[in-house]
């Protein structure tokens, strides 16, 4: 596990480079990929769904087109609304049939989140004869990661009561999201929006879990240990492919890929399976939208021991 936890460290510190006082003496900017970004947000935005008792919304096309629009109009005006000026893109509503969907009922989130680590910090715009910059003092920042914006989205989202009441509303069944870089008060940024729709025939998996619990006893170096060993059978995958993700604290997940049989899910929970999870994972199963490439988790997993 510390060997994970010094590779996290040191793939981040090769992303956002030394940190630093002012926006002159930082780094580039990363290569930022802005799709891998909006599949982390709405895996979490599905996993708070998850956590609550709701399934998962399934990502549309359509609505990733309205929503992307959204969120490049947004970065263009560099401020956050909800309605446009534009003829035809007024609102949610609008934006989501200009784009092909027909929906019963439909909710709007929108958030942005800095670069870099400048979130509440106090700050300078500054001027000399080399051009305008950001002066923050004595606080030192550094360009986030991928999955440091995602998780600031997110967190941002979720301090609204109203996106979250809409993320737990049950008839929702559907999302779509954008994401554009921009300019937010002078600093570099990242404009969101998701569309979050009722849509009529969208299929929900309803999954059977069974699971049975049973001790080992085996001698290692001579001395007899206990192994405990929770073996799962998760059934409704018809058609599906399916996986474990073990998500970490601090957002980012890894796949474990099982083969599915018969549209059941088998896998076992043993000793030498723990030791491949960080002490802060949490594992989910989850199906696979091959069109997508996107994760749906559908179950959360506790890690008998």
């Amino acid at each position: 596990m510390k060997k994970y936890k010094l590779l996290i460290f040191i793939v981040l510190f090769y992303i956002t480079g030394t940190p630093a006082n002012t926006t002159r003496d930082l780094k580039a900017v990363p290569d930022y990929n802005p799709l891998r970004i909006k599949k982390l947000i709405i895996l979490h935005i599905n996993l708070e769904r998850i956590n609550n008792g709701r399934p998962s919304f399934i990502m549309n096309r359509n609505l990733n087109a309205a929503a992307q629009w959204h969120s490049d109009y947004m970065s263009e005006q560099e401020k956050l609304f909800h309605i446009a000026s534009e003829k035809g893109m007024h609102d949610i509503l609008q934006r989501v049939t200009f784009f092909g969907e027909k929906v019963n009922s439909y909710a709007e989130i929108i958030s942005s989140v800095y670069s870099i680590s400048a979130e509440r910090l106090p700050f300078t715009k500054k001027k000399d004869n080399n051009g305008e910059y950001i002066d923050f003092g004595k606080n030192e920042v550094y360009w986030l990661s991928e999955t440091e914006i995602a998780m600031l989205m997110k967190r941002s989202i979720l301090n609204n009561p109203a996106y979250v009441k809409y993320i737990l509303h049950e008839p929702f069944n559907s999302i779509g999201g954008g994401i554009t870089p921009g300019n937010i008060n002078s600093l570099k940024g990242w404009y969101g929006s998701f569309a979050i729709v009722e849509k009529r025939d969208v299929i929900r998996l309803k999954l059977q879990i069974k699971f049975e619990k049973y001790t080992v006893r085996k001698k290692i170096n001579g001395k007899e240990k206990e192994k405990v060993i929770v073996k799962y059978f998760i059934s409704g995958f018809r058609g599906l492919k399916a996986a474990l993700l073990a998500v970490s604290g601090s957002g980012s997940f890894r796949v474990f890929d099982f083969t599915v049989m018969d549209g059941r899910l088998d896998f076992r929970i043993d000793d030498e399976f723990r030791q491949k999870l960080n002490d802060d994972d949490r594992l989910y199963a989850a199906s696979y939208d091959e069109e997508n490439d996107t994760y749906y988790p559908v179950s959360r997993i506790d890690v008998l021991k």
